[in-house]
């Protein structure tokens, strides 16, 4: 059975310490910043040039160095010179979460979409959906917010539940209330469930991290999971400024 130790210490004291170097650094920086002359490397694009809505949600590069940007109204393509949007099957839906596989393959989470971009015969992109693989009691989902890839497995994380696609094959996975995080660390699938704690997927179950009762607390929200040397976790609380 895994097992963490979790300890608490306050992060003000030490925000405070560093926050005048920090302030230095960042007028000396802005100060450096302001004497450079000539043309810049930075292009902002604005929401008319690009023909889609104003809020991204995610961005990834493919191996062929084109960009595609989670819209809130669609796949952005870029490849430099010209944008392109690429719809998700059902029509409106939103795309919300990339990952990339070792192989070059973009997996895509979205509004209730879970799928991939794939080619035709004349190398056009275009989005395919993997829905059509899950039962009809299990496709009712919202914003799948992180797509993950840990070895051949792609798992779409969403509130209402964890979907799994593997070699062709679908498994999901429920909470009893509401998925709120989900993270890699150390080849490990990390999920916070609210109200009950922490799990890690050990083969195709979900098991409480023992000790993580504290975690499940609703004044609690997990900002991101961190690997130390000894592989215990290191948890930020954004709200409450503490690490676990």
């Amino acid at each position: 059975m895994f097992k963490a130790s979790i300890f608490t210490f306050k992060i003000t004291q030490i925000i405070k310490k560093i926050k005048y170097s920090f302030l230095f650094i960042s007028l000396f920086h802005f100060n450096f910043l302001v004497g450079q002359e000539g043309n810049y490397f930075i292009t902002n694009y604005s929401s008319n040039e690009y023909n889609g809505a104003v809020q991204n949600f995610d961005v990834i590069q493919d191996n062929f160095g084109l960009l595609y940007f989670a819209n809130n109204n669609f796949i952005l393509e870029y490849n430099g010179k010209i944008w392109q949007n690429i719809g998700l099957t059902d029509g409106g839906k939103t795309p919300t979460s990339f990952a990339k596989s070792k192989n070059g393959t973009i997996y895509v989470g979205g509004e209730n979409e879970i799928g991939f971009l794939d080619k035709d015969s004349t190398g056009k992109i275009f989005y395919k959906s993997f829905k059509n693989l899950l039962n009809k009691n299990e496709r009712d989902f919202n914003q799948v917010w992180n797509t993950l890839i840990i070895g051949d497995a792609i798992f779409y994380c969403s509130n209402e539940r964890i979907i799994r696609y593997r070699n062709g094959k679908i498994k999901t996975w429920e909470p009893k209330t509401s998925f709120h995080k989900a993270q890699i660390v150390n080849g490990m699938l990390l999920v916070r469930e609210v109200d009950r704690g922490l799990f890690f997927l050990k083969g195709n179950n979900l098991e409480k991290i023992i000790g993580s009762d504290l975690l499940a607390q609703p004044e609690y929200k997990i900002a991101f999971f961190l690997p130390t040397q000894n592989k215990n976790k290191i948890f930020s609380n954004y709200t409450q400024e503490r690490c676990f």
